[in-house]
């Protein structure tokens, strides 16, 4: 059995410190160097150990990690298994088992290794559960009991109830203070292995038949498990432990005692079972009979699990030996191929000493060739030429090897006596080494280089391959040997001449991509395009060259079948098309509310961190608020203000009450309605309203959009003049039968939704129309005018037409008086406040020496609305009773003067009387127009502020609905205001 490999673990928080981590094994010699990130861990054993290599081992402080690493990696399986009870993954895959069955199979090898590590993968799995469930018992006061069976069994045994067994957890104080519950708990189990066991095991078996495994079957004898017939509950594991291990027993073997009822037949009672409630003590010789059974059976199990073990063994060394066998079969192998290897290379040899022999000894022979060069000549093969016929070989190899140039020069020298010499150089000597041969020769340097140009340019003339020529065998594929260094001058030579090389390249590319620019620019001005286009046939067309795929993909052709298929039906559809409506059918798993909330936390933290940094490095200010808007799912509002002075500002913002918890409550359920303000109205006519606001702006933007001028109106009275022929576009999907003012539809809700929606929907929208269709509509519109069944356009008249106006520009009396004319005579004014409506300011009562008809006064006027039942409308704001602004000027003369300065130049533009004694208010109405001014409302309601005009301008003597008391007091107040009047006019400026 393999060793598992140790890894490393740097903690980083450590000072260096190193602790080892059994790792499980794995298909390499080296497992991954780093773990897999969070979300790609499995549950498997590779998926613990870097689950644990992610979370550290405490190098700061290891003695946690000794002292509780079996906590440690408990708690890691755990975090790998947690929710699984709740995934809604609980169907296996058309083999019958689930994908991490298969992750965890492929993870470990298929060797006992891999087999020891599953195991115990499963044993410490096991023991979670059974310390979850009695820590579960212990806590919470229950009785839990756990039930598991395993899909495998002893290869070759049958699937029945005898050769199975289950892992049972029961609490045994359970067990101790309720002995009559005995016979009950072992019907349990053996109805369990019965009913759930059998199938678990059918299933497994078929499901490896599908997945195309070979069960093997061993010669050895199963036999059955064998359990006494009064011994229902069998001891523990261990001692100590709640972990018991049920065997099953044949079907209908299991006796029970009589039960209370007696609605059972079964054999007589135990001796180890009582009647629920019974106090009787058992004797001791029943007591040592248990006691001895229950050895007995311990002992049983011990062997069971001995012979399991063995046969596990025995398969092992088989499979040891196996190897063994193959491993000896391979050397006897090698030894084979070394033996022709060395009778191959003593007829080399041999070879090699008799082309040495048929040399002249006056023949220069270079002692480097045999001693290294034709010492071991390996790669040629068996059927060299005969010895003895050594003319023949040396006809073949002059024939091979004709060396002209250098032959010429050899004669030219005087070194006939070296052709020989230089022939087998060139047969056995590799190219890149002559020149360290002829150095090896004792000839001269400038000989030397002579000698080898001639032969380099021999050796470009003809093709001087040994494997090649017929005389020679074919080459065999050897690793090359390592080249000599070369020297200084050298290396020099050989970097001039790179360099000379490529600047030769460098030169005819750059004369190629000239011409080449010059040609795409003389093409596109022929052919009337651009460059660039030019540019990506000549350089890019050749990477469709390259990457060409020539091999059809399945999936493509799919597509392209069932867009023939469609096209054959009458309907046309692509392949873009059909991968759309592919990816439409693709079925997404639904995330989990606890899903939800790591995702929503996760978001708002990394919002959190980049407002921060924002505000740190740019300098703002901000906040947000993040609510669930969906009944399904339900989180807290999430509120985050970038300091807490901002929040504290928004109850200064808002001027009303702000609390941030009430704020983000309101804001959440206006979410989970739907964000819909239509649904927070109460009232029709509150909905009607905001319908018809949404209609009239949906078809505002509409406008602009397609027109694209930010100042275009909707107009609905002059539609076809306003819209149609000034815009050229048309509305159309209009739900009411005229196209009218919003305000003027009906207020049924269906009706108004109905057009909502049609605008937001884009059915009720502009279309642009044509040219002719615009001259075909201008027209019919200028023969509907010519014939008086539409009205143009016109521009209203004024309602004071005819009519002498008032002068725009007050007249300088002091001017006047410089001239000698006349001073304008002033019309001395009674302001009485009489009782207005609510909400409305005071009314302003026509003067008392108006000689006017008293139709056209204001108070006549407003008589007669009163009896018509016309409601008076404020139009403008005009003067103020003058009693309050008097009073006010004598009690502080230093800032009434110019206060009632500006008030009295806001009069006299506001209104005025003209020569007839008509009061003109400026805005255009005419004469004896009623003008009312609403009563503006405090901002705050504080004494100790002047927050409005109105409490500027108060008498201090009038009452809280501003009139005066008729004492007396507003004609001195007015005496006073004369006064100070004439002194703000008799003072310099």
């Amino acid at each position: 059995m393999s060793q598992p490999t140790v890894r490393y673990v740097h903690d980083w928080g450590a000072s260096g410190i190193r602790h080892p981590l059994e790792a499980p094994p794995s298909h390499n010699q080296q497992p991954g160097r780093n773990p897999l990130p969070w979300h790609s861990l499995q549950f498997n054993p590779l998926g613990v150990f870097d689950l644990r290599r992610l979370q550290g081992i405490f190098g700061h402080n290891p003695s946690i990690w000794n002292t509780y690493r079996h906590r440690f990696e408990a708690g890691d399986i755990a975090w790998l298994a947690s929710g699984a009870s709740e995934d809604n993954c609980h169907e296996p895959e058309d083999n019958g088992f689930f994908p991490e069955f298969k992750a965890c199979r492929d993870s470990l090898p298929n060797t006992s290794a891999g087999y020891s590590s599953r195991m115990d993968f499963q044993k410490a799995t096991k023991k979670i559960i059974w310390d979850l469930a009695t820590m579960l018992d212990r806590t919470f006061g229950s009785t839990t009991m756990i039930l598991n069976v395993g899909g495998t069994t002893v290869p070759g045994s049958p699937a029945l109830p005898e050769f199975l067994r289950a892992s049972v957890y029961l609490p045994p104080a359970f067990l101790r203070q309720h002995p009559d519950s005995h016979p009950a708990i072992a019907q349990i189990a053996q109805i369990f292995l019965e009913s759930v066991g059998i199938p678990t095991v059918v299933a497994w078996k078929a499901s490896a038949l599908r997945s195309g495994w070979t069960l093997t079957v061993n010669g050895n004898t199963i036999r059955a498990f064998s359990v006494p017939h009064h011994l229902f509950i069998p001891p523990p594991v261990q001692v100590g432990s709640s972990h018991f291990i049920f065997k099953g027993r044949p079907a209908g073997t299991l006796h029970l005692p009589t039960t209370p009822t007696g609605s059972r037949p079964s054999s007589p009672a135990s001796a180890t079972s009582t009647r629920y409630g019974s106090e009787e003590p058992l004797s001791t010789e029943a007591i040592e009979l248990l006691a001895a059974t229950e050895r007995i059976y311990g002992l049983e199990q011990e062997v069971d699990s001995m012979r399991e073990l063995l046969d596990r063994a025995t398969a092992e060394h088989l499979s040891t030996i196996q190897e063994l066998g193959q491993v000896q079969a391979q050397l006897n192998g090698a030894s084979i191929c070394e033996e022709g290897y060395n009778e191959e290379r003593r007829q080399f040899q041999q070879e090699i000493s008799s082309l040495q022999t048929q040399l002249s000894p006056a023949i220069y022979a270079p002692p480097c060739y045999s001693a290294s060069l034709l010492a071991t000549p390996t790669w040629r093969r068996a059927g060299a030429p005969s010895l003895a016929s050594p003319s023949k070989a040396s006809t073949s190899t002059s024939a091979a090897f004709a060396l002209p140039s250098a032959t010429q020069f050899l004669e030219d020298n005087g070194l006939q006596y070296m052709l020989v010499t230089i022939r087998v150089m060139v047969k056995y000597a590799p190219l890149t080494k002559w020149y360290l041969e002829l150095a090896e020769m004792d000839l001269d340097e400038g000989v030397a280089d002579g000698l080898l140009e001639c032969l380099t340019q021999d050796s470009d003339e003809s093709d001087m391959n040994p494997t090649s020529t017929p005389s020679q065998p074919h080459a065999r594929h050897t690793t090359a040997k390592p080249r000599a260094p070369l020297g200084p001058e050298q290396k020099r030579e050989r970097k001039e001449a790179r360099e000379s090389k490529q600047e030769r390249i460098d030169t005819a590319v750059s004369a190629w991509f000239s011409d080449t620019m010059a040609l795409a620019d003389k093409l596109a001005v022929e052919f009337d395009m651009k460059p660039k286009y030019f540019h990506e046939l000549f350089f890019q067309g050749g990477a469709r060259m390259v990457t060409h795929q020539e091999h059809v993909n399945p999936y493509n052709a799919f597509k392209s079948e069932k867009a023939a298929e469609c096209r054959d039906c009458g309907e046309a559809k692509n392949a873009p098309q059909l991968h759309t409506d592919y990816h439409e059918d693709v079925s997404l798993r639904r995330a989990t509310p606890r899903a939800k909330i790591q995702d929503v936390s996760n978001i708002v933290r990394n919002m959190k961190l980049l407002m921060c940094g924002l505000s740190t490095r740019v300098g703002v200010e901000g906040f947000f608020c993040i609510v669930c808007n969906s009944a399904d799912f339900h989180i807290a509002p999430q509120w985050f203000f970038t300091s807490r002075e901002l929040e504290q500002y928004m109850l200064i913002a808002t001027r009303k009450k702000w609390v941030t918890a009430e704020v983000g409550t309101k804001v959440e359920a206006f979410a989970v309605a739907g964000c819909d303000i239509l649904n927070l109205l109460r009232t029709s006519k509150q909905k009607a309203d905001y319908l018809k606001v949404g209609i009239r702006e949906g078809l505002t933007e509409k406008l602009i959009d397609i027109t694209g001028d930010p100042k275009a109106q909707m107009a609905y009275v002059w539609y076809e003049e306003d819209v149609v022929l000034k815009h050229g576009v048309i509305l159309v999907g209009w739900t009411f039968p005229e196209i009218v003012n919003p305000t003027e539809l009906s207020t049924s809700l269906p009706n108004l939704q109905k057009l909502y929606d049609a605008i937001k929907n884009d059915t009720c929208k502009f279309v642009k129309l044509t040219g002719e269709e615009r001259a075909k509509r201008m027209s019919d519109w200028k023969a509907d005018v010519a014939a008086g069944r539409i009205e143009q356009k016109t521009r209203a008249t004024r309602v004071d037409k005819g009519k002498k106006r008032g002068r725009k520009e007050p007249v300088d009396t002091a001017t006047d008086d410089a001239g000698g004319a006349r001073p304008a005579k002033c019309r001395r004014i009674t302001a009485k406040i009489a009782p207005a409506a609510a909400g409305s300011g005071a009314i302003i009562e026509e003067p008392e020496d108006d000689e006017g008809p008293v139709e056209a006064r204001p108070a006549a006027k407003r008589a007669s609305r009163a009896k018509n039942g016309t409601k008076t409308t404020a139009t403008a704001r005009t003067a103020v009773s003058t009693a309050p602004m008097r009073a006010t000027a004598s009690k502080h003369p230093a800032a009434g003067a110019p206060a009632l300065a500006k008030r009295s130049k806001a009069q006299g533009q506001g209104a005025r009387n003209d020569e007839d004694g008509n009061s003109n208010t400026g805005n255009g109405e005419g004469k004896g127009k009623l003008v009312t001014r609403p009563k503006p409302q405090p901002a705050y309601k504080s004494k100790d502020l002047i927050t409005s005009e109105d409490e500027c301008d108060a008498d201090p003597d009038a009452d809280e609905d501003g009139n005066v008391p008729a004492d007396g007091s507003a004609a001195s107040a007015g005496a006073e205001f004369d006064a100070a009047l004439a002194q703000v006019s008799s003072s310099p400026v």
